[in-house]
């Protein structure tokens, strides 16, 4: 594929008008600092489906756990801590 002058590359039709859909990218290293490689969707689901749950202690009381949610949530995710 041949680069334009500032470096990228356009993948397109066989005309050269219409965008194409990429597919069968090779799962890599995406999650490395130094990847510049570029993320499948199978990658990118897995990333979006991570969950966080947080947990609290105060003094000698039992530790209390917030809900689990998954980080794809719309407008971000939330939790109330009570002091």
């Amino acid at each position: 594929m041949p680069k334009a002058a500032d470096g990228s590359i356009k993948v397109s039709d066989k005309d050269g008008t219409e965008p194409v859909k990429s597919y069968e990218c090779k799962k890599t290293a995406i999650f490395l600092k130094t990847s510049k490689d570029a993320i499948n969707g199978s990658q990118f689901h897995k990333l979006a489906k991570n969950t966080i749950k947080l947990a609290g202690k105060n003094g000698d009381e039992a530790a209390t756990e917030t809900d689990t949610q998954t980080l794809d949530k719309e407008n971000g995710i939330a939790f109330t801590v009570k002091i």
